[in-house]
């Protein structure tokens, strides 16, 4: 047992929340064009720079408007100049280029020469340059139909909850969808068809339908009317003709699009669909995931999101017809989920899973030939390593493979390598064509095209340098390339050197801080002709929770939470019991957010999942102790002395050693949360701090209880709330691996499949995630 009570061993965190903004490089020409930059931090992307154009030469001599918080320039309109990708679509039927981050929403023409258009912002979407405030945290996803014509979008109207709207792109029509919505930060609650006719959403555990034709005829029929049944977004798929597949219990139904309305409207008499197939295992959309060839003829189903087979859809399962065939099937580990499916025409599929290994992703690529008449059929592993994109070209001749330095084209039939194009840090592509394809990189958005490796350049992502001549061009470069944007960016023979100047003609511009709030800073504009300073732009729409008028005490012998007024900080006390059911997502969370959590494990996890175990402490996360063994210490079947806890705190210090070369960290907290004050001072005379918690989140609690249904239950989404509504600075948030009893009806979903969205709530308010040896260091 180690007697000295070691110092703490995380580094605090930064000020800075992921989302909040700092402006900076302010330039404004002899002509009054002022350029500047915003730099952001971003869950999975790190920081990155935006550029932006305001033309003050025509604010005009009264150039304010009140807002909250001060006057903002008049008469002058903000022009966003580059566009980092952290969402790159292409809309066919529309020839545009989309472009999606957290200053707006934004759309490029691609010309019949090749050439694009300038980005712009989409009608009836908020951004930035139109006044609304960046957004914080990941982004929620938005999901645009195929022909371009709507998009889907989920407004928030709390933490958890949002509306689903659906708004054309032309700002004509605007429709709220369903109320009450749980909020993703991973994935679209709709999904279109491919002829954007129809899409399915999901909401409170239930599917429906919406009819686009119905919808612009005024003709749409109650909600209730187009319910197709249980499940989430996760149980249906599109297919290519249009037709729906949709899995419920161990059943997949095949839909045609024209069939919806009556099979809806007739629920309950009619069948959701005609059986296509059976699984051999309900599904669980919770956990698995499902993909149908183009066919219809097969599908490869994921089980608990790693282990993945390969099943022909037919429901003659009863009797052997003589031909018993022995179809592939592929064991992922358990820190490895799948990223991506392309499957052609010709039942070539391609196979992309990401992982998580010491805190960093991993990637690895399968493939895999589907013929009926062969019994070899295997998933056979790539040489590709550290891939970050898969896609697929139009005709399903071609994949691009992405990875960090390149992007590798590759036969779709044998993976026969074609060209390689070097790009730096490509982040998504898309294909155009056949022949071209559009890649988003961390410094430039490039058409790329496939035959002859010819490049155009599209837009920024960011820019390195950036200036402004005096003919109103701007000039920037980015991946060391020179590019001028005079309306749309060109590449250029050279750029002239930036020369700063922060004053010009009537203006003087400058930043100011701001105490509170999204932005960290702002820019100001004086006028020099008269008197009167103004924003450029509006403050943030909401300021940081305050913190409360007074601190509580706080004992460090049975740590519940740390200081209420040192800073907005809260800490994650994540118990591993016995299970290992949700760890990846929610190390892969954490690991997007740059977050770090305390983690309490028991012997029975160290013994039953040594690589898991190892895996949390490689992710640099916080490690205490759980105790040795997992039971109730408040039965009185059990006596509890001194000894008993410093005997079993010492032997899972060695179990845990052994296990991953480690020393535990100093905490602990006993099974249940149990504390009485002999254990709480057995455990401190051993130098380990107790630690509680001031907000249970209530995720262990299953669906009944032996007297019926629990009256603690709550969906996830309630759960997110309950949390941000208890949560102060300084609490300690109990959360833990694995699935309530199933025994007793588990859960219908989880709080880890949420996690994204705690986070995010919690970053609106201004809140910091950290580990509680930081929370303790702040107390002290």
């Amino acid at each position: 047992m180690r007697r000295l009570l070691t110092g703490v061993t995380f580094t605090l965190l930064a000020v800075a929340l992921h989302g909040e903004v700092t402006f900076s490089g302010l330039d404004i020409s002899p002509d009054e064009v002022l350029l500047f930059s915003a730099v952001v931090d971003t869950p999975g992307y790190g920081e990155y720079t935006s550029l932006f154009r305001a033309d003050l030469s025509r604010a005009g001599s009264a150039a304010r408007q009140a807002v909250a918080g001060g006057d903002v320039m008049e008469n002058v309109e903000l022009e966003q100049l580059s566009f980092f990708p952290e969402t790159l679509t292409y809309l066919p039927e529309l020839d545009s280029i989309q472009v999606h981050n957290r200053f707006g929403l934004f759309r490029a023409r691609v010309e019949d020469d090749g050439t694009t258009t300038g980005f712009g912002p989409v009608s009836g979407f908020a951004s930035f340059v139109h006044g609304a405030t960046v957004a914080q945290g990941r982004l929620l996803p938005v999901s645009a139909s195929p022909d371009g014509r709507y998009l889907l979008v989920l407004e928030p109207v709390s933490a958890a909850w949002g509306r689903l709207v659906l708004v054309s792109t032309d700002g004509l029509r605007r429709s709220t969808v369903a109320e009450r919505v749980e909020l993703s930060t991973t994935e679209s609650p709709a999904r279109w068809s491919p002829d954007s006719q129809f899409f399915i959403y999901a909401r409170s555990g239930e599917l429906f339908y919406y009819s686009v034709v119905q919808f612009e005829r005024g003709r749409l029929l109650e909600e209730s009317f187009r319910r197709l049944g249980d499940g989430t977004i996760a149980s249906v798929r599109w297919s290519a003709d249009g037709s729906l597949h949709y899995v419920r219990g161990s059943l997949v139904y095949r839909i045609i699009g024209a069939e919806l309305f009556v099979r809806s409207l007739y629920a309950g008499l009619l069948q959701t669909g005609r059986i296509i197939g059976k699984l051999p295992f309900p599904f669980d959309p919770n956990f698995d995931s499902f993909w149908v060839s183009p066919d219809g003829a097969s599908a490869l189903l994921s089980k608990g999101g790693r282990n993945l087979f390969v099943l022909y859809l037919n429901t003659y399962d009863f009797a052997d017809e003589g031909q018993i065939l022995a179809l592939p099937s592929l064991f992922l580990p358990r820190n490895t989920r799948i990223r991506s499916v392309q499957w052609t025409s010709t039942d070539h599929v391609t196979i992309l899973t990401a992982g998580i290994l010491e805190g960093s992703t991993t990637s690895t690529v399968f493939r895999l030939s589907i013929d009926p008449g062969t019994e070899a059929m295997q998933f056979v592993k790539t040489d590709d390593r550290q891939v970050r994109e898969l896609a697929l070209s139009p005709d399903e001749q071609r994949v691009a493979v992405l990875t960090p330095d390149r992007v590798t084209l590759r036969s779709a039939d044998g993976w026969r390598l074609e060209r390689t194009v070097a790009f730096p840090a490509p982040l998504q592509a898309v294909w155009l064509d056949s022949r071209r394809l559009l890649i988003g990189g961390t410094s430039t958005i490039e058409i790329v095209d496939a035959s002859t490796g010819a490049r155009t350049v599209v837009a920024p992502s960011q820019a390195s340098t950036y200036s402004v001549a005096g003919d109103g061009r701007v000039y920037a470069t980015a991946a060391g390339r020179n590019l001028v944007f005079d309306g749309r960016w060109r590449t250029a023979d050279q750029a002239p050197a930036p020369v700063r100047s922060v004053s010009a003609g009537r203006f003087r511009v400058f930043l100011e801080s701001l105490s509170s709030g999204v932005y960290r800073n702002i820019v100001m504009v004086r006028r020099a002709d008269s008197v009167g300073t103004s924003r450029l732009f509006p403050p943030p729409e909401r300021a940081y929770e305050p913190f409360p008028d007074r601190d509580e005490p706080v004992d460090l012998a049975y740590f519940t939470h740390g200081s209420r007024i040192r800073g907005r900080e809260v800490a994650f006390a994540i118990n591993a019991i016995d299970t290992v059911e949700g760890l990846t997502e929610i190390l892969n969370t954490l690991a997007s957010y740059g977050v770090q959590a305390t983690f309490f494990v028991n012997g029975e996890f160290i013994r039953r999942h040594p690589a898991a175990l190892a895996e949390i402490a490689a992710s640099g996360h916080e490690v205490g102790s759980l105790f040795s063994v997992y039971f109730d210490m408040s039965d009185r079947r059990f006596r509890i002395t001194r000894e008993f806890i410093t005997e079993g705190l010492a032997r899972n210090e060695d179990d845990y050693f052994a296990a991953t070369g480690r020393e535990l960290s100093l905490l602990w907290h006993a099974p249940y949360y149990f504390s009485s004050a002999e254990i709480v001072e057995a455990g401190w005379d051993a130098n380990y701090i107790y630690v509680g918690r001031d907000v249970d989140s209530l995720d262990w609690v299953p669906r009944r209880t032996d007297e019926g249904l629990s009256q603690l239950y709550l969906p996830a989404a309630e759960l997110v709330e309950r949390i941000l509504e208890l949560k102060r600075p300084g609490s300690i948030i109990s959360m833990q691996i694995g699935t309530p009893d199933e025994a007793r009806g588990g859960r219908d979903d989880y709080l880890f499949q949420r996690l994204g969205v705690l986070i995010n709530g919690l970053l609106e308010l201004g809140y910091r995630v950290v580990p509680v040896s930081a929370l303790i260091e702040t107390a002290r």
